[in-house]
């Protein structure tokens, strides 16, 4: 054999024996294989779609960026079920991320993300099978807000927080009759409405003290026992709201009665 025969096997040797250690690290650096079960780790793993299935290729999970509205909104992680339907995501928006819960047909039942407005805090919402949002949580301008509201008709109950302090409103099933604890800049305050959703119940504080309202079903003002500066009042309206009988305190200290007809004109009084 000619020396330049040997020298060439001796070189395509050479070549051979370098690509068989070199080959190993470029495709994986740490790959495995145990038995029938293949192990592989990669130290990263970049692609635009990963399905996980079961043995008879059925998906039940898929990470791929799935653009749910003009390319603001999207999901990262979807998982179905073996109906196919997704029964929850994982995404984001611009305000942060987001992760829906869904019933086995789909529809959302539990949705957990950041609120859109510049308070920026976290939002529960939870759905009924009628698709409304009948519990949510979430942070107000002063703080936290639970509402929860009834499945087939207008009940709704609310506690929040406001600037005076905390607030507590609910409303019957025909969503005009209402309660409301409340605090004002003087105290608390307790309103109840009737069904009609005009007669009114009121409890409150001014900067004297306190005050009971009461008016009928034409929101016109009925009776009211309060405090002014000088002591306690009573004022009694007629049915168009007119004052026709008052009792307080003057001035002086003493007792004062005035009594009107029902066109507000003045016909008497003590002393």
């Amino acid at each position: 054999m000619q020396f330049k025969q040997k020298f060439a096997y001796m070189a395509l040797g050479g070549g051979l024996v370098f690509l068989g250690n070199l080959l190993p690290s470029i495709i994986d650096h740490s790959a495995t294989a145990q038995g029938e079960n293949r192990s592989v780790t990669f130290d990263e793993i970049r692609c635009r779609s990963l399905k996980i299935v079961d043995a008879s290729g059925k998906t039940y999970v898929v990470l791929e960026k799935k653009d749910i509205m003009q390319n603001v909104v999207y999901d990262a992680i979807q998982i179905f079920n073996g109906s196919g339907q997704t029964v929850c995501r994982l995404g984001g928006d611009p305000n942060g991320g987001s992760l829906a819960v869904n019933r086995s047909t789909g529809d959302e039942a539990v949705v957990i993300g950041i609120d859109s407005t510049q308070n920026k805090g976290g939002v529960v919402l939870v759905e009924g099978k009628d698709g409304k949002k009948n519990c949510s949580l979430l942070i107000g301008e002063f703080g936290g807000v639970v509402t929860v509201s009834g499945v087939a008709d207008e009940s709704f109950s609310q506690l929040s927080v406001d600037e005076a302090g905390g607030a507590v409103v609910v409303k019957g099933k025909d969503g005009k009759s209402s309660g409301q604890l409340s605090i004002n800049k003087a105290g608390g305050l307790v309103f109840v409405t009737g069904k009609d959703g005009q007669s009114v119940s009121q409890l409150s504080f001014n900067e004297y003290g306190g005050a009971v309202i009461v008016k009928g079903k034409e929101s016109q003002s009925r009776g009211q026992l309060s405090i002014d500066k000088y002591g306690g009042r009573v004022a009694i309206s007629n049915n168009a709201g007119l004052i026709c009988l008052q009792a307080s305190v003057g001035n002086t200290g003493g007792g004062i009665v005035r009594t009107k007809n029902r066109f507000g004109y003045y016909t008497g009084g003590l002393p």
